[in-house]
């Protein structure tokens, strides 16, 4: 079975890629989602359609939060035309709104590594695992980042070695991991020699 969303490949030469239409278009659709529902006042606590009981504080906090995922819902938008720099802008602006929201750092560091902003989508994305251990699409980030430095003329045994970890951790934890982590951990473990 393939990526339905192609939203990312992997070549040997370069590791994985982190730019396709689909993959932009599957982050935009994410974010846009996530967006919704903080704007429709659910932020995840109570279930759909349960009645809003709420302070003028927490009013407060679900506007702000509802903010913050509007500028990433702008930053992926921005990064599907090709605005790297409005997209950081917008970005920084998400997070500066919400900084502990792990599942906000999750989709800006999977925005900024499409954006090519390594370092930048890195420190999000382990900023996101400090504060929910359990944040898949974080592991992802960070899989594919060290998965890239595994490769090519500067290719690095550590990034290699932590790009295996992390793909063995999402091929545990993500019951729905596309395809294409299995051919990467099968590429990352052929060239370290380890054909288990």
């Amino acid at each position: 079975m393939s990526d339905p969303l192609g939203s990312r490949s992997f070549s040997a030469e370069k590791g994985p890629s982190m730019v396709s239409t689909r993959s932009v278009c599957a982050v935009v659709f994410m974010v846009t989602v996530s967006a919704a529902a903080v704007a429709a006042g659910n932020d995840g606590t109570q279930p759909p359609g349960a009645p809003q009981i709420r302070s003028e504080d927490a009013t407060t906090e679900s506007l702000r939060r509802g903010d913050a995922y509007a500028h990433l819902v702008a930053a992926g938008l921005a990064v599907s035309r090709g605005r790297g720099s409005e997209a950081a802008r917008e970005l920084d602006q998400a997070v500066s709104l919400e900084p502990e929201s792990p599942g906000l750092l999750a989709q800006g560091a999977s925005l900024l590594a499409m954006l090519g902003r390594r370092a930048e989508a890195e420190r999000l994305a382990r900023r996101a695992l400090e504060l929910d251990g359990g944040q898949i699409e974080a592991v992802r980030v960070l899989a594919d980042l060290a998965a890239s430095r595994s490769f090519g003329p500067k290719a690095d045994p550590a990034a290699r070695a932590e790009a295996i970890r992390l793909y063995e951790r999402l091929s545990v934890e993500d019951k729905e991991a596309p395809d294409e982590i299995w051919s990467a951990l099968a590429r990352l473990k052929l060239t370290t020699g380890d054909n288990e």
